[in-house]
């Protein structure tokens, strides 16, 4: 049955990257707000043992609050920062691959060609995506979708096995 629901998320997601996106952003918020309530709530908590030192709880609760409140009301704002950290995720793993892509010259010369162009390519989508956050936004919910086509046949699969 979950592979099913995954299934029909993963298709959802593919059809709708927009709105999967805007879907993100909510999520995204939710966690942000629980978070900072709960930093919060850790401050009330810290005070009374350390005195001022926890005031950096109540200010990064309050401020994962703000962006929760804005992530919720103006969703454009969510869809365009996961997609910036996306787009930044993206590059980061570029660079330290091209960084660290030299040790594998001495094992295999075609090997690391290979890997030097695929790490080029992801360093140039990387930077396109940071030129479009709303299109790594959408990039990545079709990413996620992907991950839920997969895993769903895969549930589906291991139901029939289980079954006989």
């Amino acid at each position: 049955m979950f592979g099913v629901v995954l299934l029909l998320a993963a298709v959802l997601m593919f059809f709708h990257p927009t709105g999967s996106a805007a879907a993100l952003a909510v999520i995204f918020a939710i966690v942000a707000l629980v978070a900072g309530v709960k930093s919060i709530w850790v401050y009330r908590k810290l005070s009374q043992e350390i005195g001022y030192r926890s005031f950096t709880m109540l200010i990064g609760g309050a401020i994962e609050i703000l962006l929760a409140l804005l992530f919720l009301f103006k969703i454009h704002a969510g869809i365009f920062t996961i997609g910036i950290l996306f787009a930044v995720w993206i590059l980061v793993y570029s660079i330290c691959q091209l960084i660290v892509v030299d040790h594998v010259r001495k094992f295999n010369g075609g090997i690391f060609c290979t890997s030097l162009i695929f790490d080029l390519i992801t360093l140039f989508l990387g930077f396109f995506l940071l030129l479009d956050p709303n299109l790594a936004a959408k990039v990545l919910a079709v990413i996620i979708g992907i991950i839920l086509l997969v895993a769903g046949i895969n549930m589906i699969m291991l139901a029939f096995v289980h079954r006989l």
